[in-house]
C-alpha cells in the first residue's frame, strides 16, 4: 500500500476542523500488512517513509520529518524513533547511527510510538528541545489543539520528557515539559511571572505544576500546584496548592492584582472589615517561610 501525508492530513481535518487552512504536508508512506480470520486480526505489518515536510502558517521554515520505519513486533505495533525538527536542513532529521542525547538537540525532538495489540495500551515517547515555547504553542494551535487559554508563555528553552497513555486513557502514564528563564503572562495579573525554573507534569491524567523558582508578587516562590484524583461523580477539577514564598508585601500584591484605580486590593479583599472607613488602610509587610 501507499498513502500520501496530504491524505492523512485531510482525514485528520475531518475530526479536527480547527486545523489552520494553510497547513500542508508533503510525505509518502509505503507498507504492507497481512490480516487473517473473521473478525479480521492483524497478522503482520510493516511501514516506512523516507521523510517529508509540513508547512505551517506563520513559520518561515517548514517542520522537517526524518526517515521512519515500523511495524508489528511480538504483539506490539511500534513506529520510530523519528526525528522532527523545526527548520534546519535534512541533516537535522536524519537519525545518526548512535542516537544523540535528547538534551543536545536544538529545535528538534525524537518521537517513538508503541501500541500493545493485546492490552490495547499505547504510548508516545518524546525527547527533545525547543528554543522558544511560543513555537510549540503556535504549532499546537495550528493543528487544532489550543493549549493556552487566558495565558501566554515565552521561554528561551522548552524541554520535553517521555509520556505514555492508553486507548482508554490517552493522558495516562507520565509526561512533562520543563521551562527555564520563562515569562508567564496571565489574564488578571498586571505583571508577568518570572519563571527561573519550573515544570508541567501529567501523571496518570493528573496535571501538576512544579514551582522550583518563580519570582512574582514581590517574592520568590517554590512548591507545587497539583490536581487531585477525581471521583466519577465530580464535574470539575480539585486542586491542592503547596506554595512557599520568602516574603510577601501588601504593596507589591496590590501592584500585581489591583486595578489601576482605587479601591485598593486590600479594600476589595476585605470589604466587610473596611466598611465605613474613608481612608485607605496602611499597607503592611507580610512574610512567609
Amino acid at each position: 500500500m501507499g498513502i500520501q501525508a496530504s491524505d492523512l492530513l485531510a482525514w485528520y481535518r475531518a475530526f479536527h476542523p480547527d486545523v489552520a487552512e494553510g497547513v500542508t504536508a508533503e510525505q509518502y508512506f509505503t507498507g504492507g500488512m497481512i490480516v487473517r480470520g473473521w473478525p479480521l486480526a492483524l497478522g503482520s505489518m510493516a511501514l516506512s517513509s523516507s521523510g517529508g515536510i509540513v508547512k505551517v502558517p506563520g513559520f518561515a521554515e517548514p517542520v522537517r520529518i526524518g526517515p521512519l520505519s515500523g511495524g508489528r513486533e511480538w504483539g506490539m505495533l511500534a513506529i520510530g524513533p523519528v526525528r522532527v525538527a523545526l527548520g534546519g536542513d535534512i541533516r537535522d532529521v536524519v537519525t545518526p547511527k548512535r542516537r544523540r542525547v535528547a538534551l543536545t538537540m536544538e529545535n528538534a525532538a525524537e518521537l517513538t510510538f508503541a501500541h500493545d495489540l493485546n492490552t490495547q495500551a499505547g504510548s508516545i515517547r518524546v525527547e527533545g528541545n525547543l528554543n522558544k515555547v511560543e513555537d510549540f504553542l503556535k504549532l499546537s494551535a495550528a493543528f487544532g489543539r489550543q493549549l493556552n487559554h487566558g495565558w501566554e508563555l515565552s521561554d528561551r528553552r522548552l524541554r520535553s520528557r517521555s509520556g505514555s497513555g492508553s486507548s482508554h486513557s490517552p493522558a495516562g502514564g507520565m509526561a512533562g515539559l520543563a521551562f527555564t528563564k520563562a515569562n508567564l503572562t496571565v489574564a488578571g495579573l498586571n505583571q508577568p511571572l518570572n519563571i527561573s525554573e519550573g515544570a508541567l507534569d501529567w501523571i496518570d491524567g493528573r496535571r501538576i505544576a512544579r514551582v522550583m523558582k518563580v519570582e512574582g508578587f514581590g517574592g520568590t516562590w517554590t512548591g507545587s500546584i497539583e490536581e487531585t484524583a477525581r471521583a466519577d461523580e465530580e464535574n470539575g477539577a480539585n486542586w491542592k496548592f503547596h506554595l512557599y514564598a520568602d516574603q510577601l508585601n501588601a504593596a507589591d500584591l496590590d501592584r500585581w492584582v489591583g486595578p489601576r484605580a482605587r479601591p485598593s486590593w486590600l479594600q476589595r479583599l476585605l470589604p466587610r472589615c473596611l466598611e465605613g472607613r474613608r481612608r485607605a488602610p496602611r499597607l503592611v509587610n507580610w512574610s512567609a517561610a
